[in-house]
């Protein structure tokens, strides 16, 4: 059994049902061991190497992060979160819902279809506070550090983006960490 840790991304939507949609299936395909509080983004500031910074202004993005234990390798595991982000987009009209696949164990991955860890951890302050609400003492694979100390040298606050307590988008009661 494979540890993993998920992001699910609902952008420029008004409630949290489409999260709840997809945290229920999530639930009822695989093991779901813990849920992130839910925060909210309102702009993701990209700063490449030798640019000036970009800041993409959005609506509105939720995030949450789900861990979870799967025996499907990290490949297929993408293939099924790809397939039904699919789906559930199509049902959507002037929203998206997005699955990424975060951390996979302690798998380094550079194939075309899977970059493991996701290269855009770094900058997704969002994602960056989830993953120190369920995993505080990981160690990123590449980087060498715990993700609680990665969060602290970034200087990011929980208090600037939380939006809710993850646990709210269970039936069961899974107690949120």
């Amino acid at each position: 059994m494979a540890k993993c840790l998920l992001a699910i991304d609902a952008r420029d939507t008004n409630s949290t049902k489409e999260l709840e949609a997809l945290v229920q299936w999530i639930d009822a395909n695989f093991d779901l061991l813990s849920i992130s509080s839910i925060y909210e983004l309102q702009s993701i500031d990209y700063a490449p190497a030798a640019a000036r910074a970009i800041n993409a202004v959005r609506e509105r993005n939720l995030s949450v992060a789900i861990s979870l234990e799967t025996d499907l390798p990290a490949t297929d595991l993408v293939d099924k979160l790809s397939a039904k982000q699919l789906t559930v987009n199509k049902e959507l009209a002037h929203s998206s819902v997005h699955l990424y696949l975060l951390f996979y164990d302690n798998l380094v991955s550079m194939l075309p279809n899977l970059y493991l860890p996701h290269p855009e951890w770094l900058v997704r302050k969002d994602w960056m506070l989830a993953s120190m609400d369920l995993w505080p003492n990981f160690e990123h694979p590449v980087l060498e550090e715990s993700i609680a100390i990665l969060g602290r040298n970034k200087k990011i606050r929980p208090g600037d983006y939380f939006f809710a307590q993850g646990k709210q988008l269970l039936k069961t009661n899974l107690p949120a960490t």
